[in-house]
């Protein structure tokens, strides 16, 4: 081959790599930083996690709330769910269970789109448990299940350990049955005639309540988010109480942030508030309250002591949108689990 041939060979190679060479620093200046360039013809396919999103981009949500605490395990229970996208509480979703399996009304769900589901209390009915992650929502629908233990209200019956006998209830013609709170107990000696027990200067009550739920297959509030007991027990006339379940002494939270300063606003009566070692909930098995409260020097004291069981759960805050976790509704101060404050009094004189 002539020497003119193979010049115009390296001619052509030469300028298909100058070509190749530009058109590689086009495509990395039109990527910005090395940005994978988007396909023409526009459209953005949603994320999928156990299967494509419908044309619709929606996926039907159905939920149920069921009673672990009855044996049948198919108690189902009409509860109120807020579906929260990625955090955004002004998007949620409400969503209420009914009393058979999946019966509430369908809601529709952004497909791929991360949800929150967010339980909350019932009162006098339903208890409320963390929230539970959805993940990112797919396909034409989803269902869940959520355990959620049904709501009972509380009982219990007296026991004087000082002077070894049960203690009347006041107007119960039988010392030692179970009433339901709140209630007021009298003394271990009188017949439910009115006369309050005397503690007198120097003296003490030492007193266990073995504490239930009213109805089987419930409990009293959740103690994974938080039960406690608040006690009024005047300082200028007691000593500090000391409070047990079982052989574990309860320690006094009030004033330590574990509940909210709205909370202690509610209880201002209260002296202190105890909270109750997880593990613990108030169920058909009877579980002993014991407290010991004892005269301040000198002091004959006439207050009447107070327990009060109160435990936390989710609800809407004031605004409506936002989800909170309180004893007491923030904008309402009512409690959130119960209707009626659950407590106990002991007269004394």
């Amino acid at each position: 081959m002539g020497n003119t041939n193979w010049l115009v060979i390296l001619l052509i190679v030469g300028v298909a790599a100058y070509a190749l060479n530009i058109g590689g620093i086009q495509q990395l200046i039109g990527g910005g930083t090395g940005a994978a360039v988007p396909p023409s013809g526009g459209g953005v396919t949603p994320p999928a996690s156990n299967g494509a999103c419908p044309d619709t981009l929606e996926t039907v949500f159905e939920g149920d709330s069921i009673n672990p605490l009855n044996t049948s395990k198919t108690d189902y229970q009409a509860q109120t769910f807020r579906l929260v996208p990625s955090g955004n509480f002004a998007e949620f979703l409400a969503y209420t269970t009914t009393t058979a399996v999946q019966g509430g009304t369908d809601v529709h769900l952004q497909c791929g789109k991360a949800y929150t589901l967010y339980p909350l209390a019932t009162i006098d009915a339903v208890n409320s448990v963390a929230p539970v992650e959805l993940g990112v929502v797919s396909g034409a629908s989803i269902a869940k299940v959520v355990i959620v233990p049904n709501l009972n209200l509380l009982q219990s019956k007296a026991y004087d350990n000082a002077n070894h006998a049960f203690i009347y209830e006041l107007d119960d013609v039988t010392a030692g049955t179970n009433d339901a709170l709140g209630s007021t107990y009298i003394s271990s000696s009188d017949n439910r005639t009115g006369a309050a027990t005397a503690v007198g200067v120097g003296g003490y009550i030492d007193w266990t309540f073995a504490v239930s739920a009213v109805d089987v297959d419930g409990q009293f509030g959740n103690a994974d988010l938080g039960l406690y007991i608040a006690v009024d027990a005047d300082k200028s006339e007691y000593d500090t109480p000391a409070v047990w379940i079982g052989n574990v002494a309860l320690q006094n939270v009030k004033g330590t942030g574990e509940v909210s300063a709205n909370d202690e606003a509610v209880l201002s009566s209260y002296e202190y508030i105890f909270k109750v070692p997880a593990g613990i909930n108030f169920r058909t098995a009877p579980t002993d309250v014991r407290m010991y409260l004892a005269a301040k020097a000198g002091q004959n004291p006439s207050g009447d002591p107070v327990l009060r069981f109160v435990g936390k759960g989710y609800y809407v805050g004031g605004d409506g949108i936002s989800i909170k976790k309180d004893l007491f509704n923030e904008a309402t101060n009512a409690a959130i689990l119960t209707a009626t404050p659950q407590t106990i009094t002991l007269q004394v004189s």
